[in-house]
């Protein structure tokens, strides 16, 4: 089976439109659900990357990672990049609110800055984001699980996600 076949099956229906389509929609086609979402990568080979993050600065450190951390990071066998939650734990955030914010650093906001190594990508804008609403279980659980089988497959965290 096909990753994104998997995803499929464990819920990741929503979605599947790229970055570009959410920036010019404002993403209101998102539910106002908690639940978690993913950023996939439809293509295997090494990306291009850029120096500059479109945030400069971020907590009084430069925001932009070095090239030599994405190579370190960088697995071509894995299309998912990025996996994230709304609405998990104490949050009451919901996907809409969170994938906007996601997408604000993008635009040189900060305010989400986990995943941000996707926006050191060229051409991130097409890459696609797809969900899955989560109301019976914590989506912070859901998405712990989520790293958790990535590990268990590739033997590492997915290419953005810095910490479980």
């Amino acid at each position: 089976m096909s990753d994104r076949a998997d995803r499929y099956e464990r819920g990741f229906v929503g979605g599947w439109l790229t970055i570009e389509h959410y920036r010019r929609t404002g993403c209101r086609d998102v539910p106002n659900l908690p639940g978690v979402y993913l950023v996939h990568r439809g293509e295997l080979d090494p990306p291009q990357w850029l120096v500059d993050s479109p945030v400069e600065v971020y907590k009084g450190k430069a925001a932009a990672y070095p090239i030599a951390t994405l190579r370190a990071r960088w697995d071509d066998r894995a299309q998912f990049l990025y996996y994230g939650q709304a609405g998990g734990g104490s949050s009451n955030a919901t996907l809409r609110q969170r994938i906007r914010q996601y997408l604000a650093w993008s635009a040189g906001k900060t305010g989400h800055a986990g995943g941000r190594a996707i926006w050191q990508i060229a051409g991130a804008g097409q890459f696609r984001i797809a969900w899955a609403v989560q109301q019976l279980l914590d989506p912070l659980d859901v998405e712990r699980e989520l790293l958790d089988d990535h590990v268990a497959k590739y033997g590492r965290l997915p290419f953005a996600n810095f910490r479980r």
